[in-house]
């Protein structure tokens, strides 16, 4: 499995800052409209932030299987814990898909686009395409609101 999944980053090692940028990857080229981070209303930036809080946490688990280790994927027999962790790591992908999948879902323009989008993709790429677009969520969402200037009480 660990040969077939590549890292959030995206190529340079960079993760797109615009969505100009985003769209202009391969993966994201037939991407729907979407609510774009710096116009999330009050309950999509919470949604998002839980979104964000269910993938992390998941994604870390994930990592800690030890799936994604080099050493893992070139060994040739698998012993009954390395088995489990594969067993875990699918598990968590997949969650990893849901959670993300429902947030998306939800501030498509168009849902029967990100339906289409989305449709017919192996875990492995769903995971990789949903974590990355999480990402640059995540980084939009924060330049966004630290360019926002805080009030300060009138004396």
């Amino acid at each position: 499995m660990a040969e077939n999944i590549e890292t959030t980053e995206t190529t340079e090692n960079k993760t797109p800052e615009t969505w100009d940028e985003l769209k202009s990857l391969p993966l994201f080229e037939e991407l729907p409209d979407m609510v774009k981070p710096q116009e999330l209303n009050v309950a999509q930036s919470a949604e998002f932030r839980v979104t964000w809080q269910r993938v992390s946490e998941r994604q870390t688990k994930l990592f800690d299987t030890g799936v994604f280790d080099d050493e893992t994927a070139d060994k040739g027999k698998k012993k009954t814990k390395e088995k489990r962790d594969e067993d875990e790591a699918v598990v968590l992908m997949a969650e990893i898909a849901q959670y993300a999948d429902m947030f998306y879902r939800d501030i498509a323009v168009d849902e029967k686009q990100w339906v289409e989008f989305t449709k017919g993709r192996t875990l492995e790429d769903l995971f990789v395409l949903l974590v990355s677009l999480t990402s640059f969520y995540a980084l939009a969402l924060g330049k966004s609101s630290g360019s926002k200037t805080r009030l300060t009480k009138a004396e």
